[in-house]
């Protein structure tokens, strides 16, 4: 790449955790970010401390119409993103069994782990085609292999990121488009903490 066009990589649920470590990776390799959340001081902070151009968009991921228009808005040259990181999600309400879960709460798990991941994938994914090269890179988890108990719509939500990645790669042959899916295990990060509302050990 030339200075004229710097490598852009947006990061989704940028504010902690995983996504705030993926920024940092691409933040000294001198990638240009896009960084997403719903938690601005976060990601002023991310601005004002990584040592390349930031640009944030506060929203909730889950937002269809939000993240379009933001996305829509992306000056240059943070508009030109080559690597999208679907990062965002939680596992809040799978802490009982799924006969005691609130459905309400199900339901807003399949929206950050599953539509948001949708609708960030279906916005950028064109412009990489067009560019000739991008690269998409979901984060799954290893427990969708593993069922285990209270683990119902979360590792069903990673089993459909894990499907999707599988099907887009299929689509995308011959675009020079990649599609990744990382699988981690246990981390703890403030994912754990969400999920069992505060309650660390």
């Amino acid at each position: 790449m030339t200075d004229k066009q710097p490598r852009v990589a947006l990061i989704t649920g940028a504010t902690a955790g995983i996504g705030a470590g993926t920024a940092k990776k691409f933040a000294d390799e001198g990638w240009h970010l896009v960084l997403t959340g719903r938690r601005e001081d976060r990601l002023n902070h991310a601005r004002d401390t990584l040592d390349v151009p930031v640009h944030t968009i506060v929203a909730d991921v889950t937002n269809m119409t939000a993240m379009t228009e933001a996305l829509a808005a992306l000056p240059v040259p943070f508009n030109a993103v080559e690597v999208l990181v679907n990062n965002a999600g939680h596992g809040i309400g799978t802490d009982k069994n799924f006969q005691d879960t609130d459905l309400e709460q199900l339901h807003v798990i399949v929206e950050a782990n599953i539509n948001a991941v949708l609708t960030c994938t279906r916005l950028l994914l064109p412009g990489m085609i067009e560019r000739k090269r991008g690269h998409i890179i979901n984060l799954g988890s290893i427990f969708h292999r593993y069922p285990y108990p209270m683990s119902h719509v979360y590792n069903s939500t990673k089993a459909f990121v894990e499907n999707l990645t599988q099907g887009l790669r299929a689509d995308l042959l011959g675009t020079n488009v990649k599609v990744s899916t990382i699988e981690p295990g246990l981390v703890l990060t403030e994912f754990v903490e969400r999920r069992f509302h505060g309650d660390m050990e």
